[in-house]
């Protein structure tokens, strides 16, 4: 492309307000970069060659996760976008629509399952959003009985998320879930745009008052829990962490001289500044001794790999082996990466900790329907109950607008210390009483 099909482009972007002003040029300098990888040949717009210049930026160290992304959807504007509606150029139809499988069939389906995988990690998406997005993936394939996948559509899609709805009875935040993960699907494995799916039936969202555990129960839970996981709800309480965010702590995220804690790419990918509560220094201090002792043994039986976030794998090749990025909370046993084959110490799991939590109510005999995650919650609700001032506590929590985190006022005893029920009013003793004494 000449210099003014950089300004045409610029300006489509900003006619249909595709992206915000400050992004203009990037999108352009990215659409420029695409160009010279096909060498200013439409012909050489292909499937391979759009997969093939986001791999080769995801290989340069210089290259952040989010500028990964922006440069894919870049490209993918220009090619489906641009080229289409201002040139009449339809390289969907042209190019890209050949690599989708043809054939109906488990097979078919498992080459569109592995395509995903392989583009959300060139995207760098975590861990878990790949696995919400396979997940989702799979179930579509089941629904529509492993139909071919290029004969799929927005009639599909439509349909399936109205069973969400209606027949499964699924919350608004799961059917959005399957929603994305759709999406994802069509735009860059099966390259269709979803239409007419906004009469889809929506599920109900509905605001639920989040359930929230009094000092005295969480007390009662620490005292049941099994030693091996009670620092880790110490922390989570302490912290007002997800579970996630708790087992993902590393050893350089914990600043005892500052006291706080570092979370990084928390919920949206946001980085963040919490507590490092005072009374849990010591214990976590100890901690930090045996993980280091540990790590220099592994190191020396060949061992002591940790995976690392995308971006800094790229940037930083060698940093897996070194202390500052061990886990905090690993595992008792060493296991093989699956993506880089090094072995090392992963973390210990969710789901052992929200089972150790689930057993430990049970046995202080606390009968809400609380899980782990409502150490959060009741960290939130006690620090308002102590008379700390809401922004601080949405910034503590992580939360990106203050009306989240007001969610909290509506469960704090503070709230209603004052106000009186009028049955006090009633003068009970001067009523019929239900219940009459038999004579004896």
């Amino acid at each position: 492309m000449k210099d003014e099909k950089y300004q045409t482009f610029e300006a489509f972007l900003k006619e249909h307000r595709l992206v915000k002003e400050n992004q203009l040029t990037y999108y352009v300098e990215w659409v420029r970069q695409f160009s010279e990888h096909c060498k200013g040949k439409l012909s050489n717009i292909t499937r391979d060659a759009m997969t093939g210049f986001i791999a080769g930026l995801s290989d340069r160290r210089s290259l952040a996760d989010w500028q990964i992304r922006q440069a894919d959807d870049a490209v993918n504007v220009f090619v489906r976008n641009y080229l289409k509606q201002v040139h009449g150029i339809n390289i969907v139809e042209n190019n890209l629509k050949k690599s989708v499988p043809v054939n109906p069939g488990r097979d078919s389906w498992v080459e569109v399952v592995e395509s995903t995988a392989q583009y959300i990690r060139l995207r760098h998406y975590s861990r878990k959003t790949e696995e919400t997005y396979i997940g989702w993936i799979k179930q579509f394939a089941v629904y529509l009985d492993y139909k071919a996948p290029i004969l799929t559509s927005s009639i599909d899609v439509k349909n399936f998320l109205t069973r969400l709805a209606t027949e499964r009875h699924v919350a608004a935040s799961t059917q959005n879930q399957a929603f994305n993960s759709l999406l994802f699907l069509f735009k860059y494995i099966l390259h269709r745009d979803l239409e007419d799916i906004g009469d889809t039936p929506r599920a109900r969202r509905t605001r639920k008052i989040p359930t929230v555990l009094s000092v005295d129960q969480v007390r009662k839970i620490f005292s049941c829990i099994d030693p091996e996981h009670l620092l880790i709800v110490e922390v989570m309480y302490g912290a007002g962490l997800r579970v996630s965010e708790c087992m993902e702590l590393r050893y350089q995220d914990l600043d005892f001289e500052s006291g706080m804690i570092t979370i990084h790419s928390g919920k949206g990918d946001q980085d963040r500044m919490t507590l490092l509560p005072k009374t849990l220094a010591g214990k976590l201090m100890n901690l930090l001794q045996k993980v280091e002792a540990t790590y220099r043994q592994d190191v020396k039986d060949g061992y002591g790999y940790v995976s690392l976030p995308y971006a800094l794998a790229r940037k930083y090749p060698n940093a897996n082996r070194l202390l500052e990025w061990q886990w905090i909370f690993q595992s008792g046993t060493i296991s093989q990466d699956p993506e880089s084959g090094n072995y090392g110490r992963y973390h210990i799991t969710d789901t052992t900790i929200q089972r150790a939590f689930y057993k430990a109510k049970t046995k202080a005999e606390i009968h809400k329907k609380a899980g782990v995650h409502a150490l959060r919650h009741s960290f939130a609700t006690h620090m308002l109950e102590k008379g700390y001032d809401i922004r601080a506590i949405q910034e503590l929590l992580g939360h990106r607008r203050v009306e989240t985190t007001m969610i909290y006022t509506h469960v704090t005893k503070k709230r209603f210390a004052n106000i009186e029920s009028p049955v006090a009013d009633i003068n009970i003793t001067s009523a019929s009483p239900l219940f009459h004494e038999t004579p004896g």
